[in-house]
């Protein structure tokens, strides 16, 4: 590639210039940094497509904030159909607060809020945040700085963020997912939009 927002329609219908435009930066931003850990272009391709195409098509032009984060799978557990990771991260390790593509960030107050209701309310996981439910979450924990201290560990031991953990119930569903390389949680939500 690269993609510019003309090829974003190819892939994603209905969306605007400027989120055609947002489709193409996300997709581009995702293949360089895959090609970058040494994976595969097509996988790398197909990836970078899912990552854009889950992450427009949200209500970016008002106060209401639609928020994918995504995150790679740290552990997989095979012979169980287990994956971990965080699903987001709110601070590095070294205190930098992250911002994703469309400028915004989440505070890690808001995160653990939003975190906590997503696991009391569902603890589900799907694909491209749509069809059957594929796995039920087996873990889930907020590192927050008054977490971090209570664990006895520095306030740099870990960044501030969201651990997850799902087991897959299908085999088949496990196989897919392995297979369409799809290594990453990517949690989606909502929230006011405030100037930083």
């Amino acid at each position: 590639m690269p993609w510019t927002a003309a090829d974003a329609s190819k892939h994603k219908k209905g969306l605007t210039e400027k989120q055609a435009r947002q489709w193409a930066a996300i997709a581009n931003s995702s293949l360089s940094a895959c090609l970058k850990e040494g994976k595969d272009q097509s996988f790398c391709e197909g990836r970078a497509i899912r990552m854009a195409s889950g992450s427009v098509g949200k209500d970016l032009d008002s106060d209401n904030l639609a928020l994918v984060v995504e995150a790679p799978i740290a552990k997989a557990e095979d012979e169980k159909r287990r994956l971990f990771g965080w699903a987001s991260i709110a601070v590095m390790k070294d205190g930098t607060q992250i911002v994703d593509l469309q400028g915004d960030a989440i505070d890690i107050e808001d995160l653990a809020e939003a975190f906590y209701e997503y696991v009391r309310e569902s603890g589900e996981m799907n694909v491209q945040h749509s069809g059957p439910v594929r796995g039920r979450m087996i873990e889930a924990m907020v590192f927050t700085p008054d977490k971090l201290e209570a664990l006895g560990l520095a306030k740099d031991a870990l960044p501030l963020g969201a651990w997850i953990g799902f087991h897959i119930e299908d085999p088949e569903d496990y196989r897919l997912i392995k297979e369409q390389g799809m290594v990453m949680f990517s949690i989606e939500g909502t929230g006011i939009r405030e100037p930083f």
